[in-house]
């Protein structure tokens, strides 16, 4: 029989259900908490959440963006990692939903996920403030709703990032900027969809 994970050792000693992540967030806590304010499950390095655009807070034990165009980080200690969360789609606004990834400044990073404006999957980068599509799948290839779930997965390996929309494989980047940056996170530019965009089960690994 195999060894459960376990957290500290002898007697006292407890199985870890956030064994294999480095962050891991289920967003349970008071209603209007905000990330800097809240503890994750699972924080390997222990800084917590850090507001790029201050805003998002724990609703319905979500995290929620409140209709607004927020995004939030975590350091997770490596680049070449998986990161997932379950969104509620916003729509509106400038319409990307989705998670922040390899995040070295506020103007320079990457995002990945739903572009709810063109109904595609893709990756963004940032460098310096210029924004760039790095790659997508076909314009038109989802049907993006205000209020449907989706689970956004982006896996980052060098310069190759791969973007899953409820598991399956959407788009696929090669990026060589922010190869060694270890912060992740959310992200969204949707506002004024009518529906707050929210993450759960956030993780890295």
């Amino acid at each position: 029989m195999p060894s459960l994970p376990l957290v500290g050792a002898g007697p006292s000693a407890a199985y870890d259900p956030y064994a294999d992540y480095l962050v891991y967030d289920t967003f349970t806590d008071d209603d209007d908490t905000t990330l800097p304010n809240h503890t994750p499950d699972k924080d390997s390095i222990g800084d917590g959440w850090t507001d790029v655009v201050a805003g998002i807070t724990i609703e319905s034990n979500k995290a929620s963006d409140n209709d607004g165009s927020y995004r939030s980080v975590i350091d997770a200690g490596d680049a070449d990692v998986t990161v997932e969360a379950t969104m509620v789609i916003q729509g509106g606004g400038n319409g990307f939903n989705g998670v922040l990834i390899r995040y070295k400044n506020s103007t320079n990073f990457l995002i990945a996920g739903c572009d709810v404006v063109n109904d595609k999957v893709t990756v963004w980068r940032c460098l310096a403030s210029v924004w760039a599509e790095q790659a997508g799948n076909a314009y038109e290839s989802f049907d993006f709703t205000a209020g449907e779930t989706r689970t956004v997965r982006a896996v980052l390996s060098g310069t190759s990032i791969e973007v899953f929309i409820d598991g399956n494989s959407e788009a696929t980047a090669t990026v060589s900027d922010f190869q060694t940056e270890t912060v992740h996170g959310l992200y969204n530019d949707a506002a004024g969809g009518g529906v707050d965009a929210t993450w759960d089960n956030f993780s890295i690994s």
